[in-house]
């Protein structure tokens, strides 16, 4: 392990180029009932700027603490994690069955952490929170009770937050021809049971995303999909919630592709 009183000492001098500074000034104005002329003191705090030296200094600090963050004890790897958003310190605190890491963890696959690869399993957020609880983390009780609570009284979706969304994937030829075929092998694969209409396919969102990313947890329909030249556009009707999880599903099982997004029925507004 890495000194920590050094690390520390590190983490310190980082911390000390962004601190916040305060920032004083005087305002005068007329009281209205007295008509006198009144000063008064202000003060707020604004985000210190580095210097481009400090800003080195910084990125040398942080290469460092994370070319050595294998050697540095759970404390002061969830300092580099907390400074740097680092997933390679936070996946160590994980191997090391870290309490409180493991409870994150726990958060994650609760709520879903899709930019990271990190998609909604209820069940394997549950079984986080006990390993978390069993090492004594702060607060994985109180996570464990409340999801068991909402996975015991779900709560039943009104189709309110529904959104008109196509997805213009971009990117090479065979690789949209790939999603193309996977899309069309997911559709045959329900034989029917999405009761296709001339409104469109009505492929369950969370069928895709469990062969793309293995979760289910996800609401809305797949209504079509088609190929025009170098574009692929994915038109679905899909939980508000669920948009960004569904593109970053489609960019992380599918290399070089590029995705925008657009919101039909906020157009038509």
């Amino acid at each position: 392990m890495l000194n920590e009183k050094k690390i520390q000492s590190l983490f310190d001098e980082y911390d000390s180029y962004t601190r916040k500074i305060i920032r004083t000034w005087t305002e005068e104005f007329v009281d209205e009932d007295t008509g006198e002329r009144v000063s008064v003191e202000c003060e707020d705090w604004d985000d210190a700027i580095p210097t481009p030296e400090q800003k080195r200094r910084m990125n040398d600090i942080k290469v460092f603490i994370l070319a050595n963050y294998k050697d540095l004890s759970n404390h002061m790897l969830w300092g580099a994690e907390c400074r740097f958003d680092s997933e390679e310190c936070f996946n160590e605190l994980v191997s090391r069955n870290d309490a409180n890491a493991l409870d994150e963890l726990g958060l994650r696959y609760e709520c879903g952490k899709e930019d990271k690869g990190v998609y909604i399993d209820q069940n394997k957020a549950l079984s986080l929170y006990r390993l978390a609880i069993e090492l004594g983390a702060d607060y994985a009780q109180e996570h464990y009770d409340e999801l068991s609570h909402e996975m015991k009284n779900p709560v039943i979706d009104d189709g309110s937050g529904a959104c008109n969304i196509e997805y213009h994937v971009r990117g090479k030829l065979p690789v949209l021809n790939n999603i193309v075929m996977t899309l069309t092998k997911i559709t045959e694969s329900l034989n029917g049971k999405n009761e296709p209409t001339e409104f469109g396919l009505y492929v369950p969102v969370g069928v895709i995303m469990k062969t793309l990313v293995n979760s289910d947890s996800y609401q809305g329909n797949m209504m079509e999909f088609a190929l025009n030249d170098d574009e692929l556009i994915i038109r679905a009707i899909i939980d508000e919630d669920c948009i960004e999880p569904f593109k970053y599903a489609l960019l992380q099982s599918f290399d070089g592709v590029e995705i925008e997004t657009v919101d039909l029925w906020d157009n038509e507004e």
